[in-house]
């Protein structure tokens, strides 16, 4: 089971250069995604609108972004799973860059495959 936490879309601004990236209408300059995936990045991704604002600035859902991702990749959906917490609204518990606006600490992630046939 791979479980994402992450900003929530509630908090996950972005700038119109980094929706940009994702639609693959712009590149990187230091490291471009190579033409066989940027269709791929463009079909995961996903963003919102947040209102009430004419300033208002798209929001990543990175969950349902990263989610599309690793189904793409061949992961099953009942192996992936979004506890549905942001990293940023939750200061007790994560730290957030974006949440506590660059003073933040650190927490590790862990990651680990198990092969199912063996007991």
């Amino acid at each position: 089971m791979l479980v994402l936490a992450h900003p929530s879309p509630c908090c996950y601004e972005v700038s119109d250069e980094v929706q940009q990236l994702f639609y693959g209408r712009q590149q990187f300059v230091d490291m471009p995604m190579d033409e066989k995936y940027r269709n791929l990045e463009r079909e995961s991704a996903v963003f919102i609108s947040k209102q009430g604002s004419e300033q208002a600035r798209p929001h990543l859902d990175l969950w349902e972004t990263n989610r599309n991702q690793l189904l793409m990749a061949g992961l099953l959906p009942e192996h992936v799973e979004s506890p549905g917490i942001c990293t940023s609204c939750e200061k007790a518990r994560f730290f957030s860059h974006r949440g506590e606006y660059g003073k933040t600490g650190r927490f590790p992630s862990i990651l680990a495959l198990r092969n199912m046939d063996k007991k």
